[in-house]
């Protein structure tokens, strides 16, 4: 599971985030990250956690449990892992926010 379902979950985790700093963060007269990091709260972490798993699709389900238990999965149920993109995307949301530069 760790390296098809939760993989998966983690890199649709990191991108909201990454996204939810940059919204909070880019322009004139924001917090810096740091403040942002302070007001993050466990309710916005838990949002956060049920809109990335509304990402995980049904395909990346059975794509798990097709190697566990073949059996259970419809033959037709093929999918496409989208996780390299999504871990493209947070490579280029890093490299924008320029994150080793912001405090």
């Amino acid at each position: 599971m760790d390296q098809g379902v939760i993989s998966t979950f983690k890199s649709y985790y990191l991108r909201r985030t990454f996204k939810l700093l940059l919204s909070e963060t880019d322009g004139q007269d924001k917090p810096t990250m740091l403040e942002v990091w302070k007001k993050f709260s466990i309710m916005k972490a838990i949002k956060i956690i049920s809109d990335s798993w509304e990402e995980v699709k049904p395909s990346c389900m059975n794509g798990v449990w097709r190697k566990i238990w073949p059996e259970c999965v419809h033959r037709s149920a093929a999918g496409v892992d989208g996780t390299p993109a999504v871990r493209h995307e947070i490579s280029n949301l890093a490299r924008e926010s320029n994150f080793e530069g912001r405090n």
